[in-house]
C-alpha cells in the first residue's frame, strides 16, 4: 500500500464494525499479490486523490468496464485498498456483479470459511480484508458481497433490496467503492451509479473498440449518470517502464 498522500479524514461511528468483529463465523479475506507496475500503481493513486480526497465530497463511486475481462475488478480493488490506507477510515469496497457467482477474484477467502452461505444468497456478507488473514482482523477494507437469487437478478425488487444496502453502508463506511458489472452488456452499472455520487468508466487499452466505448458514454448520458472519468486500463509501453519514467 501507498503512503503517498496526507488527508484530512472523517470520523464514522464505529459500532457496527466492532459488533461485525465478534462474529465468530466472519469470513476472513487477504488480498492477493498481484503485481502492479509503479507507474500504474502512482496513476491509481492519483485517482484516488481525485475523486475522493481533494475536497469532492464524493462518498459512493461505481467502477465499470465496457466489456468483460476489461479490469474493473482489479482497478476497483485497487482503489480501495490505497484509498483505505490513507484515510485510516472504514472503506467498504462493494461486489456488486449481480451476475457472476464468484466472489472478488482480486481477494483470497480464508480457507475452511465460507465467503457466502449458498442457502442463503439474499443476505449481504461483510469480510474484512488486509494483506494476511492476521491483518484483516484490525483492517479498515471490508468487502461487502451480495447475491440476489438468479431468478431475483433481472428483477426491479432485487434492485431495490441493493439500494437499502447501499444506504445502510453509507450510514457505517467514510467511503464505499462498488465494482458493478460491464456497462456493454448489462444496464446494472448505469443504475447503481444512481444510487451513487457517479461512475467510472474502465476502458482496456488496445481492445476496447472506440465505437463501443462512446455507445456506452452516451448510454449513462442519457440515463442522467454522472461519468467522473475513465481510466484506462492494461496499458502496454512500447519501451521498458524504467526508460519511459525518465522521458
Amino acid at each position: 500500500m501507498s503512503n503517498e498522500v496526507d488527508v484530512l479524514v472523517k470520523k464514522k461511528e464505529g459500532l457496527f464494525l466492532d459488533l461485525m468483529r465478534t462474529t465468530s463465523n466472519l469470513p476472513l479475506a487477504k488480498l492477493r499479490d498481484v503485481p502492479v507496475s509503479h507507474h500504474a500503481h502512482k496513476e491509481i493513486v492519483k485517482l484516488v486523490q481525485r475523486l475522493f480526497l481533494s475536497g469532492s465530497n464524493m462518498q459512493t463511486v461505481v467502477f465499470s468496464a465496457i466489456e468483460s475481462g476489461g479490469g474493473s475488478t482489479f482497478i476497483s480493488t485497487r482503489v480501495a485498498e490505497i484509498l483505505a490506507n490513507q484515510v485510516g477510515e472504514p472503506v467498504c469496497l462493494v461486489d456488486a456483479n449481480f451476475r457472476s457467482p464468484k466472489v472478488n477474484e482480486q481477494v483470497e477467502v480464508e480457507e475452511g470459511r465460507a465467503a457466502r452461505s449458498e442457502d442463503n444468497r439474499d443476505e449481504l456478507t461483510f469480510m474484512p480484508v488486509g494483506l494476511d488473514f492476521a491483518q484483516a482482523r484490525t483492517s479498515n477494507l471490508w468487502l461487502a458481497v451480495y447475491r440476489p437469487g438468479q431468478a431475483d437478478i433481472p428483477r426491479l425488487a432485487s434492485l431495490d433490496r441493493f439500494q437499502n444496502v447501499i444506504d445502510d453502508l453509507r450510514r457505517d463506511f467514510t467511503y464505499i467503492v462498488i465494482d458493478a458489472p460491464p456497462l456493454g452488456e448489462y444496464p446494472d452499472a448505469a443504475l447503481f451509479a444512481r444510487m451513487s455520487d457517479g461512475l467510472v468508466m474502465v476502458v482496456e487499452a488496445n481492445d476496447t473498440r472506440r465505437d463501443t466505448a462512446h455507445k456506452a458514454k452516451e448510454m449513462l448520458q442519457a440515463s442522467g449518470v454522472p461519468i467522473l472519468g475513465a481510466v484506462l486500463n492494461k496499458r502496454t509501453f512500447p519501451i521498458p517502464e524504467s526508460v519511459y519514467r525518465r522521458l
